[in-house]
């Protein structure tokens, strides 16, 4: 559900804890507009987020974090600059919110839960030991979500800059493929690679299937001839029979359409490139390092299945930079009052992960 990878989270957050300093100074809020309070909890989740983000992007994550850089700046600014664009950010998209008359639909508000629930389970006490507790936590998840329904409401049927019908069957045919393909493991059922002369007779075999596609034979059965082959293979390795290693009811084998998108990770960027230029109804043969697959490409907007659903991707995919880009723009030129008090209380230094 996560709408773009830069976002830590959308957060319409209350955490009704006070903190005061010791000299009397009021803590318990970070930003605030005429309208929106960030509270130090909600502060803090995204400092929390932006110290992670970081430990990714230095140059070496087992040293200290704060001792180096991110993107030509000190890790420590880098950490607090992303931690209040992301409040700023979040502040925006909450206004918007509120301005449209919008409530987290009951879909998603379960998801949200779960989803809260899921995360909370291994890194609850991470979150606790700073400052933000469960319910701030789940609020956070929710309010991220909104992210998703904003840009839908603007960008989806009927909304203020609907995608039109032509655009989003072009969007579907430059950004999704369908596809079936036979897969061929050139590494054994331990992992380990098979010897060289079984690999070539494996590549070989995979150029046979591509021969006998193009004469006319249905790929659906030579997937299913395939997997045979893969089974007799396993256990001529394991030394196991078939039935110790697929069961009693071993079930059919999928020859289900695969839909590829340009981005998948599934697919090395080769064979993605290879794919996308590939013709309707040709066939490839793709070669890895531990596998090959036989490729067939087929018309994806041949009804409007896949526009049905990928309705949402295919939005995302043309409109999500252009969201981005225009909530950022707001949220730059945002009026905000910022607790100086609060942020040197709350800083990166402060945070331990372990």
């Amino acid at each position: 559900m996560k709408l773009f990878k830069k976002i830590t989270a959308i957060l319409l957050c209350v955490l009704m804890v006070v903190s005061v300093t010791a000299c009397g100074e009021d803590t318990s809020w970070v930003v605030k507009t005429d309208k929106t309070t960030t509270t130090a909890g909600t502060y803090m989740y995204y400092l929390l987020g932006a110290y992670s983000a970081a430990y990714n992007l230095v140059e070496n994550p087992e040293k200290n974090i704060l001792s180096q850089t991110v993107e030509g700046i000190s890790a420590e600014e880098w950490i607090k600059n992303t931690a209040m664009d992301s409040v700023k950010f979040a502040t925006v998209v909450s206004e918007k919110f509120e301005e449209m008359g919008l409530e987290l639909s009951e879909e998603n508000a379960q998801y949200a839960k779960q989803y809260a629930d899921y995360y909370w389970s291994s890194a609850g006490q991470i979150y606790l030991n700073h400052g933000v507790n469960y319910d701030t936590f789940c609020n956070c998840v929710a309010a991220d979500i909104m992210v998703s329904q904003l840009f839908e409401t603007i960008y989806g049927k009927g909304g203020e800059k609907e995608i039109s019908a032509e655009d989003m069957k072009k969007g579907l045919a430059e950004n999704f493929v369908k596809v079936k393909e036979i897969g061929i493991s050139l590494a054994g059922i331990t992992g380990e690679m098979r010897s060289d002369k079984l690999q070539e007779t494996l590549k070989a075999k995979a150029e046979d299937y591509k021969k006998r596609i193009e004469a006319g034979e249905k790929i659906e059965d030579l997937i299913k001839e395939h997997y045979n082959v893969e089974v007799d293979l396993a256990v001529e390795e394991s030394g196991k029979t078939a039935e110790e290693l697929l069961g009693n009811n071993p079930g059919e084998v999928d020859t289900d359409f695969v839909i590829v998108s340009k981005n998948s990770t599934n697919y090395s960027a080769n064979e993605l490139t290879e794919i996308f230029k590939l013709e309707i109804g040709k066939v490839v043969v793709l070669v890895e390092k531990e596998y090959v697959r036989v490729i067939q490409k087929y018309d994806i907007t041949e009804d409007d299945t896949y526009l049905e659903q990928y309705d949402y991707d295919i939005r995302v995919t043309l409109k999500a930079d252009e969201f981005t880009e225009e909530i950022e723009a707001l949220a730059k030129d945002l009026v905000v009052e910022v607790n100086e008090a609060a942020l040197k209380k709350y800083k990166p230094s402060k945070i331990k992960l372990s």
